[in-house]
């Protein structure tokens, strides 16, 4: 009984960081880079604020497939609109284009907006 509660609360953890990963960090990048902003008076430092959030995040999304943590695998599962399986994981439902694409895809917006900001004057 001890080995079902202690599965069940990895799962569970598991499906906390799946959301928070799918749901949690973004709008927090978001936040903060506002925060940033209104407290520094420059709207540069924010931008500056949301690049580095986005390469961080694309990062993260990306070492996640590559190490195959089960939180990414099943934050990609919410993506696809299917249910969460922390103790099913098969990585090879997950479509390369967006194992690779959606992480390249924060990296280039956030170094966009780092050299937007740093070059922007």
């Amino acid at each position: 009984m001890r080995n079902h509660r202690a599965a069940k609360q990895r799962s569970n953890r598991v499906l906390l960081l799946a959301f928070f990963l799918r749901y949690g960090l973004p709008v927090g990048v978001g936040i903060l880079a506002v925060i940033v902003g209104r407290i520094t008076n420059s709207g540069q430092a924010a931008v500056l604020a949301l690049g580095a959030g986005c390469v961080i995040l694309g990062l993260y999304e990306l070492l996640g497939y590559l190490l195959k943590w089960k939180h990414v695998y099943c934050a990609y599962q919410n993506a696809y609109h299917q249910d969460m399986t922390p103790d099913m994981v098969n990585w090879r439902k997950v479509r390369k284009s967006d194992a690779y694409g959606v992480p390249i895809i924060f990296i280039v917006l956030g170094i966009a907006c780092v050299a937007a900001a740093v070059f922007g004057g």
